[in-house]
């Protein structure tokens, strides 16, 4: 657990020090004339950015329970006998595999180069939308994303797609939003339900009680309804049919849906006490945007307490939290916000370590270690 708590403890030193050293730096700079002005949160997402590029691409491949997988799958698709007929695998997936094998084939370059593309996709998103940078990586950290991203390889290639999407419907591209989505689909079919993405833009003009009663009656449904929507997703879908009796269904996998439906319900509240006042007109704002995208996100979860694979379809939508409260954060004043930053700190950080020490298997990325 040592790898967790230096990335815990790095997050707010990097920002105290690039903060205070880019303050001195831009006063020596204007005390000399000099116009040039140093960003510190471009500096802080670089900073942050190698650290977790460093730690993801230089992991041994017994770190994280889908790594030596996706290291097989990489070895089967640079095979010169490998059709793409002969997998079950997207189509995007399987054509970034060959590009890597053509630039260069082996394990480590395969780890290297996926794991620069997925940080580089997150720190820009964060970098071009987080009002609090430090706080959308440490959300990225403790909610458990960054051990994702080195699991779920083809769905986080989908999701940098998905944050691509989002940032054209919010300049009001739908057309381009659509297509991105489609284009995510080939590295994860299950993309294709960001396609509600679209719905919840065209909810912008909703008030906050319209949005709040229609997801609670929705949730109340799915949530009675959730048994025989299963029954028909395994009697019907034949990829899906091998799960209804296998771990995924068992008592540990709920427990895992019950904690990430607890801290994404728990990210909502937070949000919307923090900024209530942005969500009363019928106006479309970033905030109420992203609370839609979240509720959407919960409404999978609700699903997933009766098939854990839900979560999947749950990740396009809840990864914006680390978008949501830091952006909700900012509205209120500093001394509020400097108790909130304790909060989220400390839930975030605990929560975080116990799931990991009591249930390591889940994400399979403890005990941690490198590759050389």
């Amino acid at each position: 657990m040592w790898i967790a708590i230096f990335i815990i403890c790095i997050i707010p030193l990097i920002t105290v020090l690039v903060n205070r050293t880019t303050i001195e730096y831009n006063a020596i700079k204007r005390h000399c004339g000099v116009s040039l002005y140093m960003s510190s949160k471009s500096i802080i997402v670089i900073g942050y950015f190698i650290v977790f590029f460093f730690i993801s691409a230089f992991r041994s491949a017994n770190v994280g329970c889908d790594t030596q997988s996706y290291l097989d799958i990489f070895d089967k698709v640079t095979n010169s006998s490998y059709h793409i007929e002969d997998t079950r695998y997207e189509i995007g997936y399987v054509y970034l595999n060959k590009l890597i094998a053509f630039l260069f084939n082996s394990h480590f370059f395969f780890l290297f180069f996926t794991s620069l593309l997925l940080m580089l996709g997150y720190a820009v998103f964060i970098r071009k939308l987080s009002k609090i940078v430090w706080l959308s990586f440490f959300l990225f950290f403790t909610l458990r994303y960054f051990d994702q991203s080195m699991n779920l390889l083809r769905q986080n290639f989908a999701i940098i797609l998905i944050f691509i999407s989002y940032l054209r419907l919010r300049k009001k591209k739908v057309y381009q939003a659509i297509l991105w989505i489609l284009l995510a689909s080939c590295f994860h079919l299950t993309a294709i339900t960001f396609l509600l993405g679209i719905l919840a833009y065209k909810m912008c003009n909703w008030n906050l009680n319209k949005i709040l009663i229609c997801f609670s009656l929705l949730g109340t449904a799915l949530y009675i309804a959730c048994d025989s929507l299963t029954n028909l997703i395994f009697n019907n879908i034949a990829d899906y049919a091998s799960y209804a009796n296998s771990v995924y269904n068992e008592g540990g996998a709920r427990i895992a849906v019950i904690l990430q439906l607890l801290m994404s319900l728990l990210v909502i509240v937070c949000g919307i006490l923090c900024n209530r006042s942005e969500y009363k007109g019928k106006d479309y704002t970033e905030n109420k945007m992203l609370l839609l995208l979240l509720l959407f996100g919960i409404m999978f979860l609700i699903l997933s307490l009766q098939f854990n694979q839900m979560t999947r379809l749950a990740s396009y939508f809840s990864v914006f939290a680390i978008i949501y409260l830091p952006n909700s954060l900012i509205a209120i004043s500093p001394k509020k916000r400097f108790v909130g930053y304790v909060l989220i700190f400390t839930v975030g950080t605990c929560s975080y370590l116990i799931i990991n020490i009591l249930r390591p298997q889940w994400a399979g990325i403890y005990p941690y270690s490198f590759s050389f």
